[in-house]
């Protein structure tokens, strides 16, 4: 799911009230039981000499 979420305030509001809006937005949806999920990055190995491939996901 991607949201998308647009407000205007004055430009020395504008940090203060960004980091207010996510905190807040991540307290209801750890109230409501959402996660949220994080990139994972698959790393693969590779033994040049054996021929063999070993990957896990980080």
């Amino acid at each position: 799911m991607n949201f998308t979420l647009r407000c205007r305030r004055k430009t020395p509001d504008y940090y203060g009230t960004k980091a207010d809006i996510l905190r807040s937005l991540h307290a209801e949806l750890i109230r409501a039981g959402i996660e949220i999920s994080y990139p994972h990055v698959y790393i693969t190995f590779r033994d040049a000499d054996a021929g063999e491939e070993n990957g896990r996901v980080i």
